[in-house]
């Protein structure tokens, strides 16, 4: 590996004989990464061994589909801020940081406007601050174009009912695959996210608990979902199979402008031992949070830089 960085850095001293060179390539570039705050590097060539945007154009549905996710996270931070609906049509091209296994995405998506049923391009900016894990933080979504708000509506700390599950199903989708996708990279190519069936959904959105940092986040919410995913149980043997349980956090850091999701899911109850029609709902949620997987989920996100809310199980709901 030394023999290779060795070559490498004498290619790069023939191609700039001078440091005042390399520096002068280096601020070149990244004034051209500036100006279109990352979403368009053509035509822009890093200089060697400096960290570089790689530019991945999507064509005829090639695009990954975690990048998909990454494009929906976006348009769901815009729709929730700016009353909206716009709806995803396809991912164009998207840039890829380079420097980190964690990697940071500027998308350009082509998305439908419902309301005018128009398409519009959109722009996000998708931030994983940790790989292989939700967490999560959206810096940037924006139309090329101005679109009208709507003003937010109160939600309060309550389980779904099926009708609104159903109208909100977008959105809850979306966090759960995210949730998914995020956490099992090996597998997300292969893992039918279409065959997840959702059975509940919670949402706490009081602030009474929430610590320094968070208390003034305008789009506070935990949501936890029950889900079943009959392809990891075919995966793992009918022997195996459990209901499972999808916990994500978002904020929204309205003098950063940072859209933020992180979460994680877990396997809980034996199917054969869950009595969902005997179980309320103080109950169940008290049967999933045991004192151990509360400490380890709260240990979990303690390790974020930013404080975060306490996770109080059933009381929380």
């Amino acid at each position: 590996m030394s023999g290779e960085r060795e070559a490498l850095l004498r290619l790069m001293w023939h191609m700039f004989p001078t440091k005042e060179e390399f520096d002068r390539r280096t601020r070149e570039y990244e004034e051209g990464v500036d100006k279109s705050e990352g979403f368009d590097v053509s035509g822009l060539t890093a200089p060697p061994l400096s960290p570089a945007l790689l530019e991945i154009i999507c064509s005829n549905g090639t695009c990954s589909r975690l990048i998909v996710l990454y494009a929906r996270m976006g348009l769901h931070r815009y729709n929730m801020l700016q009353g909206t609906n716009l709806e995803l049509i396809s991912v164009k091209k998207y840039n890829k940081s380079t420097w980190s296994a964690a990697c940071l995405y500027y998308i350009t998506l082509e998305a439908m406007d419902p309301a005018t049923n128009s398409p519009l391009t959109f722009q996000t900016k998708v931030q994983e601050l940790k790989y292989g894990q939700m967490d999560l933080t959206c810096g940037i979504a924006r139309p090329l174009g101005d679109i009208k708000r709507s003003s937010e509506n109160s939600k309060r700390c309550r389980l779904l009912e099926k009708s609104e599950v159903q109208e909100n199903n977008d959105w809850i989708r979306l966090y759960l695959e995210l949730a998914i996708a995020t956490t099992n990279r090996s597998r997300v190519e292969n893992h039918d996210l279409s065959d997840l069936k959702i059975v509940k959904v919670a949402v706490d959105t009081s602030k009474q608990d929430v610590e320094e940092g968070l208390e003034d986040s305008k789009l506070f919410a935990i949501v936890y979902i029950t889900y079943k995913d009959s392809w990891e149980d075919a995966r793992l043997g009918k022997q195996h199979a459990v209901d499972r349980l999808a916990i994500v956090r978002r904020a929204f850091d309205e003098f950063y402008g940072s859209f933020t999701l992180v979460g994680q899911t877990r396997e809980i109850i034996p199917k054969k031992k869950l009595r969902t029609k005997q179980l309320g709902f103080t109950k169940m949620w008290r049967r999933l949070y045991t004192p151990r997987r509360l400490k380890a989920y709260k240990d979990g996100l303690s390790r974020r830089v930013h404080k975060k809310r306490s996770m109080t199980g059933p009381n929380a709901l």
